[in-house]
């Protein structure tokens, strides 16, 4: 474990412990907050190898799906976008902290050349047979010329917050971009109402994997420590995730057994879309998703 004694995103020494959570290993973790950015944090914070239990063959991220990525190839070829990114044959991309390999492989589909780095055997395994050419390791471990670039673009996935260091990792993807490159993050946003009512039992706190639980302020604190401008920031709601939050509501919030809440599962799933486009408007909703950019000349993305 590592004690942690100031804000790892805007570096504020005013930090307060926010709440505890027991695991389903009975191991106990500690979140901490920012009073100047409000950014909340696993303190101490667990080694990778301590992480490693977590992490296993059965981990969700790690699962691959020929259904999702065919999925995923047609709704971009329907809207034009994969992952809110609008991805042109012969662009070049790396998706940081792969998983599986969806993504990778549903970009080089539509005619991208796209590169992973997965710092899991297992994931980084999968990817290679899904079709996905996945660097095993982390931008520590790796050799600089192995990964190639610079890209155009390089995209992290509800990644940056199981990274110890974030603002140390983006300032090193920085270096691989093109100088009108950019760099697209998604993050559960801590700010939203699932987490500001649950706290440690919302679905995206995801303790202890989650080390990290960014809001807004908190991400833009992030990319300016690794010395990068902010392009875009929004919030992003699936109404499935909303459901899902509802449903935690009514048996954590209002004691409503487990049978119960699924009984009514209909009413979540009826109201859930209404909420998430609400949620959405306010820009309070379950992930922030941000774009930035290593120079003034960088070029916004296409939305």
């Amino acid at each position: 474990m590592r004690l942690l004694d100031a804000c790892p995103t805007c570096g504020g020494s005013a930090i307060r412990e926010k709440f505890e959570h027991v695991t389903e290993r009975r191991d106990t973790f500690h979140v901490f907050a920012c009073e100047n950015c409000d950014h909340r944090f696993i303190c101490p914070q667990p080694s990778f190898d301590e992480l490693a239990p977590y992490y296993q063959d059965g981990y969700r991220c790690y699962a691959g799906c020929d259904e999702r990525v065919e999925a995923m190839v047609s709704a971009a070829r329907h809207s034009g976008k994969l992952r809110h990114i609008s991805v042109e044959p012969g662009m070049s991309i790396l998706d940081y902290g792969c998983g599986s390999g969806d993504f990778v492989v549903s970009a080089l589909r539509l005619g991208a050349l796209a590169v992973g780095i997965e710092p899991s055997a297992i994931a980084a395994q999968r990817a290679r047979e899904a079709g996905a050419t996945v660097f095993e390791g982390t931008l520590e471990t790796l050799d600089r010329l192995q990964i190639g670039g610079p890209f155009d673009a390089i995209t992290m996935n509800h990644v940056l917050e199981h990274i110890p260091e974030p603002s140390k990792v983006l300032k090193g993807l920085s270096n691989l971009l093109q100088e009108d490159g950019f760099l697209w993050i998604a993050v559960p946003n801590a700010d939203c109402w699932g987490s500001r009512v649950l706290r440690q039992h919302w679905h995206s706190a995801d303790l202890p994997r989650h080390l990290h639980h960014f809001t807004s302020e908190s991400l833009r604190y992030c990319g300016a420590q690794a010395g990068l401008r902010l392009i875009s920031m929004t919030t992003d709601t699936p109404a499935h995730s909303m459901a899902n939050t509802i449903q935690l509501v009514l048996r954590k919030k209002f004691r409503i057994p487990f049978r119960v809440s699924n009984a009514f599962g209909l009413l979540p799933r009826f109201v859930a879309p209404r909420l998430a486009m609400r949620a959405d408007r306010r820009q309070v909703g379950e992930a922030l998703i941000a774009t930035f950019a290593r120079t003034p000349a960088a070029v916004t993305p296409q939305w």
